[in-house]
């Protein structure tokens, strides 16, 4: 597991100084970014839904995978995700926190209830590369008389708690957080999903 990323806080001066950046050093410090950032948007993480057999098998561009007779390569249900835009994950733990007001003692008070289930589904739906949510959800030929209205209802329907929660951790570790900041956000589970290189962002 890598290392923590730790804070250190010096006193550097009254608020009123300006601090002077070279321009050098400032073109330094956006190239860094630019170049993190776009590391970032090429992983891509795997998760295996070992319940679904002999799907055609495609790697993370969503291109065809063939054996040496030229034949496709079957095996497991596959799923590809990406990493979500910043701030994405905490906008949407605060969209799936439900209030509810109590009264106590005279006075109305908050009780805040956290929605797992559509935190997950809606996280793994958004996150799912776009070829891989248009051919296994969103293709209304394989909904067949299934009650769903959307590819997120239908990837309710097709996946189970324990798969969603897969799904929502490999989106988590594109994210770098660590195992108290998965916690928090209302997932603790087993690491499944696996970082692929690749320029899929």
């Amino acid at each position: 597991m890598p290392p923590r990323a730790r804070s250190e806080f010096q006193v550097v001066g009254d608020e009123d100084e300006a601090v002077e950046i070279e321009s050098d050093a400032e073109e330094q410090l956006l190239s860094a970014f630019a170049s993190a950032r776009a590391k970032e948007k090429s992983q891509v993480a795997a998760v295996e839904v070992q319940r679904y057999q002999g799907i055609p098998q495609r790697d993370a561009g969503g291109k065809l995978m063939r054996d040496d007779e030229g034949k496709p390569v079957l095996g497991p249900l596959v799923l590809y995700f990406r990493r979500l835009q910043p701030g994405t994950l905490m906008n949407m733990r605060s969209e799936f926190t439900i209030k509810s007001p109590v009264r106590r003692a005279g006075r109305t008070q908050y009780e805040e209830r956290f929605d797992d289930e559509g935190f997950a589904l809606h996280i793994a739906y958004i996150a799912m590369m776009p070829w891989c949510r248009q051919m296994y959800f969103d293709n209304q030929k394989l909904w067949g008389d299934e009650a769903v209205g959307t590819g997120e209802e239908f990837l309710q329907h097709r996946l189970n708690l324990g798969e969603l929660g897969y799904c929502l951790e490999a989106v988590q570790q594109l994210e770098g957080l660590g195992e108290e900041q998965i916690e928090q956000l209302g997932k603790s589970s087993k690491t499944v999903g696996s970082l692929l290189p690749g320029r899929f962002g």
